[in-house]
């Protein structure tokens, strides 16, 4: 990997303090190469039959999510998982849920763009023509990669330099949790956020790290058991994830971790569509986290009716 900061001389924009993301050696960044990638995300064109771009399932509105608790492909199919933001993931250690080999965004891309198991976008070579077409789109492509033809490695190394500008630490959390900036806090999310790093919900023994998505993958179940007693009680009530999660070898263990300060303003849900009902299941019936036969009755969990996207933590 090459530092980012010595690709090309590429100006990052990045809030104080942080450093820009690892770049690939074979896809350096360049302004036109962004500019290019951006069009492209945009672009239903990628899709096989025209319905769907990239921000169709990473809708920008959305903090890059569908509000969806799973998606729904080009071709109308419901998929297995849920879609996570692409806010800050180019600063992800893996870039999927169950493959920890999968390290940079280039390879990442190529399983949305052209994977058939299921149909995300169903991109195709034979989609490239009507690309070529547009006038305004070869040019922006001739001055990203110059005489090079139009490829689906150009479109997926434009696609991904565009993805690697996506860094976003200045919500309330980034403010409070990164530079001790309080303000936009209120008391009850301080509160939450005691109870997230406490050892009663051990949140934070797998959400850790700067955008609490790490470690990058569980060891194994007994290292994690927490997280298990919690899957296996949210699973439990809902028999759907389970039948997702059972076509997936039930690989709880290797699941990478959801960042949590991009759960809101998606619809939140686990990897495998779990809702916040489903997940606050184990905690008021479930055995004890610890599987020493406690019960945590003294937290007390309800949903906002408000806004089911709230969990209260009292």
């Amino acid at each position: 990997m090459l530092p980012a900061r010595a690709a090309e001389n590429y100006v990052w924009v990045l809030p104080e303090g942080l450093t820009p993301p690892p770049v690939p050696v074979g896809n350096p960044m360049s302004a036109a190469k962004v500019g290019l990638g951006e069009s492209l995300f945009s672009d239903p064109r990628l899709s096989v039959n025209g319905s769907t771009s990239c921000a169709t399932c990473h809708d920008p509105g959305r903090a890059f999510t569908d509000g969806r608790s799973t998606a729904i492909g080009a071709l109308g199919e419901p998929h297995d998982r849920n879609t996570p933001t692409l806010w800050n993931s180019a600063y992800n250690i893996s870039l999927t849920w169950l493959d920890a080999g999968l390290t940079t965004l280039e390879d990442q891309l190529k399983i949305p763009l052209t994977g058939t198991d299921p149909v995300e976008m169903g991109f195709t070579p034979a989609l490239i023509p009507a690309l070529v077409a547009d006038p305004i789109l070869r040019a922006r492509h001739q001055l990203a990669f110059g005489s090079e033809a139009m490829s689906e490695q150009t479109i997926i190394q434009a696609l991904a330099s565009y993805v690697r500008t996506l860094v976003n630490t200045d919500r309330p959390f980034d403010r409070y949790f990164l530079r001790d900036d309080a303000s936009g806090m209120t008391a009850s999310a301080r509160a939450g956020l005691s109870l997230f790093f406490s050892a009663r919900l051990g949140c934070s023994a797998c959400h850790a790290g700067a955008h609490l998505s790490g470690p990058t993958h569980a060891a194994a179940n007994a290292a994690l058991p927490r997280l298990v007693l919690l899957l296996n009680h949210v699973l439990t009530a809902e028999p759907a994830a389970t039948q997702r999660l059972a076509r997936h070898g039930g690989r709880t263990a290797n699941l990478r971790l959801r960042g949590w300060p991009d759960l809101l303003p998606a619809v939140p849900a686990l990897h495998f569509g779990v809702t916040p009902a489903g997940l606050l299941e184990w905690l008021p019936t479930g055995e004890a986290a610890t599987g020493d036969g406690a019960h945590p009755s003294d937290l007390e969990i309800t949903l906002d009716a408000a806004n089911p996207a709230r969990v209260l933590l009292q």
